[in-house]
């Protein structure tokens, strides 16, 4: 840390602080229960039990009430953590923290605390400005780059032998990245670009795209299925299962139950049984999504992987000190 960086650190008070951190959630949009409920878990995957794990969501919004004379700098870590931030960053806010209590007066022990609420004026507005603009422009660009990926996915696909789809790897790195609205928004915008193209029906299995993005984003953001490779793959069997759900009544009622793809000879296989259609259908389409989504998952994972930390959201914060 330089001498303008120490220095600045020295003058900082602990509402300034508190400041930083409630526009680093405001951000991302993390609501205090979900904090809760990933903070927890952190505490689980650390080896504590379940029950020690726990955390009153009341407790997490407390540690955002400006006019403290101390924060936990542990659980600041842990909440930093819980939004996005990886543990080098984490134990640099935990230090923010204790230097900002250690830089208050000392007459503030003896008498009540004295509250001075961060204005957007003086929360280093010359700082975060650029910044915030940047911030809103990353999710524009995460969009678009999650349509043509999905786009390149399909036009590859025939040249793989059409067996699977690989449609939706930027609609599931957009979930990783951005949540689950803004990963439906890249489904929505592709099945809108089929529907101009005036493909129906490839229109219509492109709206599965917004039901696996909610389901990606939710799983990735708010529940944390994200967070390693195997919870993030266990996800995207869910996917297949929920984009399974709505396809087959969209290959039986639309196409007559002709799948037209490169899985046409797993299709004859099945229907040598002599099952009911609509179960002929569903595990041609189920065995092929399931492969598909898993393959997806992984090649989404390690594709967001490296942008998660670049593009998170509350980089923008710890980036201004």
């Amino acid at each position: 840390m330089g001498q303008a960086e120490a220095a600045k650190a020295q003058r900082e008070t602990l509402d300034h602080f508190i400041g930083d951190l409630r526009a680093l959630r405001e951000l991302t949009g993390q609501s205090y229960r979900a904090l809760a409920v990933a903070i927890a878990q952190q505490r689980e995957a650390a080896g504590a039990s379940p029950g020690a794990a726990q955390i009153a969501h009341t407790t997490v919004s407390d540690a955002f009430r400006l006019g403290r004379q101390r924060v936990n700098p542990v659980l600041v870590r842990e909440i930093v953590q819980a939004l996005g931030l990886d543990s080098d960053e984490a134990e640099k806010w935990r230090e923010r923290c204790v230097a900002a209590m250690a830089a208050r007066p000392t007459g503030m022990l003896a008498g009540p605390p004295v509250a001075k609420p961060v204005t957007s004026e003086e929360f280093a507005p010359q700082e975060l400005a650029p910044r915030s603009r940047a911030f809103f422009l990353t999710p524009v660009v995460i969009v678009v780059a999650g349509v043509l990926l999905n786009s390149t996915g399909k036009f590859l696909n025939p040249l793989l032998g059409d067996v699977l789809f690989f449609d939706m790897i930027g609609t599931a790195a957009a979930g990783i990245l951005l949540g689950p609205w803004w990963a439906a928004l890249v489904g929505a915008l592709f099945a809108g670009i089929e529907l101009l193209k005036g493909n129906v029906g490839d229109a219509l299995f492109a709206t599965t795209m917004i039901s696996s993005a909610l389901l990606w984003g939710y799983g990735a953001r708010r529940w944390g299925l994200a967070d390693t490779l195997p919870r993030f793959l266990g996800l995207s069997v869910l996917v297949a299962l929920l984009t399974s759900a709505l396809a087959v009544p969209i290959t039986v009622l639309y196409f007559g139950g002709e799948p037209g793809r490169g899985f046409d000879g797993l299709f004859q296989s099945i229907s040598t049984v002599g099952l009911n259609m609509w179960v002929m259908v569903g595990l041609a389409n189920l065995t092929v999504s399931v492969v598909d989504k898993v393959l997806t998952g992984a090649v989404a994972f390690y594709l967001a992987r490296p942008l998660k930390t670049l593009l998170n959201p509350s980089a923008v914060i710890a980036g201004s000190k």
